[in-house]
C-alpha cells in the first residue's frame, strides 16, 4: 500500500507542472517578405552620381511569440515577443511590439512595452501585400517639409497601453502613454539631467462596422530635450489624423486627412514658435476578386504654414497587384512615386537615405510573402 502512495506522489509531481502548463499556450507566428526592385531618384539637385539603385530588401519579415495564460473569471496574462529578422543580409533585431500585460473581456487590456503609436492611420490596406516604400505614411504623418517624422514611425519605447473593450461590438479607444517622448538616445535619462524631460500621450477612438471604419488620432509628444532638436532649442509634436473607408463587395473606398505640427522653444530666450504645420489628405482604394487584389493610393501633402520661401507641397500616388497563391503566401508587383515641389523632401518610406528638396524618389517592385 505504501508503495501504490508513493507511486501516485511521484506521479502527481510529474504531472502537476503539466496541469499547470496546460492553462498556458505559447504561440508562433509571423511572416517572411522580401522584395526586389529599383529605387531611383528624378530631378536630382546634385545632379551627381547614379541616379537609380537596385535592391534586395526585406519587409519588415516578423518572428512573433505570444504567450497567454488564463487565470480565471475572464482575465488572461499576455505577452509577446517580436523580432524583425532582416532576411536579406541575414541580421535579427528586437524592433518590433513587445509587451507583457492583463486583459479581460468586460474592462479592457492594460499592457507595458513597445508599441506602434498614431502613425499609419491612412485607411490604406496597400501594406497587407506591398513593399513597405508603398506605404503612403510616407507625407502623411511628417513634418517640417517631409524631413521629421511624427510618432518616430516606429514602436514607441517605455509605453503603458490601455485598450477598451468592444462597447456594444462598435465602439473603442486607445489610450497610451510614453515616458520617454521619442526614445532615441536618452530613454528616462531624467535623474541629474539639465534637458527637459520627455514624454507622449496617444488617444485613438474607433467606430466600427461589419464593413466600414472611422477613426480618429491624437498624439502629443515633448521629445527628450537634446533627441530631436539642436543645441539650445526643444520641440514640441502634435498630430491629428481622420480616416474612415466602407466596403462595398469587393471595392473599398477610403478617405483620411492628417495635420501635424511642430513647436520650437528657444531655450535662452524662453521664446515657442511654430517652426513647421501642414496638413496632408488621402484618398486610398482596393478592388478584391478572388485571389486577385489591386490597391491604389493617392495622397498630398499642402505647403507647410510655417515655412514663406516657395512651395513644401508634395503628392505620392502607388498603386499594387497582389495575387494570394494560398492563403498564406503570395506574389505582388508594386509603383510606389512621389513628386516633391521645390521646398519639399517627402520620401518614401523606408527609401534610401540623403533625399535633397525637390527631388523625386520611385520604385519598382515585385514582392514575395509568406505568412505563417
Amino acid at each position: 500500500m505504501n508503495k501504490k502512495l508513493l507511486a501516485v506522489a511521484v506521479a502527481g509531481t510529474f504531472l502537476a507542472p503539466a496541469a499547470a502548463l496546460a492553462q498556458s499556450s505559447v504561440t508562433i507566428s509571423g511572416k517572411a517578405v522580401a522584395s526586389f526592385g529599383v529605387y531611383k531618384l528624378s530631378d536630382q539637385v546634385a545632379n551627381t552620381g547614379r541616379s537609380s539603385e537596385t535592391q534586395v530588401r526585406d519587409e519588415s519579415s516578423t518572428l512573433i511569440f505570444s504567450m497567454r495564460e488564463d487565470l480565471g473569471g475572464g482575465l488572461a496574462a499576455i505577452a509577446k515577443y517580436d523580432l524583425r529578422p532582416t532576411i536579406d543580409v541575414g541580421g535579427v533585431s528586437a524592433a518590433g511590439e513587445d509587451f507583457v500585460g492583463l486583459t479581460s473581456p468586460s474592462w479592457g487590456t492594460i499592457q507595458l512595452g513597445r508599441f506602434p503609436l498614431h502613425y499609419g492611420n491612412t485607411a490604406s490596406f496597400t501594406g497587407v501585400h506591398s513593399g513597405l516604400m508603398s506605404n503612403p505614411t510616407a507625407i502623411f504623418d511628417r513634418a517640417a517639409r517631409g524631413a521629421t517624422p511624427i510618432a518616430r514611425q516606429s514602436r514607441m519605447d517605455d509605453v503603458i497601453r490601455y485598450g477598451s473593450p468592444k462597447f456594444a461590438n462598435m465602439f473603442e479607444v486607445v489610450v497610451a502613454h510614453s515616458t520617454t517622448g521619442h526614445g532615441l538616445g536618452t530613454n528616462e535619462a531624467d535623474l541629474r539631467s539639465t534637458v527637459r524631460r520627455g514624454s507622449a500621450w496617444n488617444v485613438a477612438p474607433k467606430l466600427f462596422g461589419a464593413n466600414w471604419e472611422a477613426g480618429y488620432s491624437f498624439w502629443s509628444a515633448k521629445p527628450e530635450g537634446s533627441s530631436l532638436s539642436a543645441a539650445g532649442t526643444t520641440a514640441k509634436h502634435r498630430g491629428d489624423s481622420l480616416y474612415g473607408w466602407y466596403k462595398w463587395g469587393g471595392l473599398r473606398v477610403g478617405l483620411a486627412y492628417n495635420k501635424s505640427k511642430i513647436d520650437t522653444n528657444t531655450t535662452a530666450t524662453g521664446t515657442t514658435v511654430t517652426t513647421s504645420n501642414r496638413s496632408a489628405w488621402g484618398l486610398p482604394i482596393s478592388y478584391n476578386w478572388g485571389n486577385h487584389t489591386i490597391y491604389g493610393d493617392f495622397f498630398r501633402a499642402g505647403n507647410d504654414k510655417a515655412f514663406a520661401a516657395g512651395s513644401t507641397k508634395a503628392s505620392l500616388f502607388g498603386i499594387t497587384y497582389a495575387y494570394d497563391l494560398s492563403k498564406r503566401t503570395a506574389i505582388a508587383l508594386s509603383y510606389a512615386g512621389i513628386k516633391n515641389q521645390t521646398n519639399a523632401a517627402y520620401n518614401l518610406f523606408t527609401g534610401n537615405a540623403g533625399l535633397a528638396a525637390g527631388e523625386d524618389p520611385s520604385t519598382w517592385n515585385v514582392v514575395m510573402g509568406h505568412r505563417f
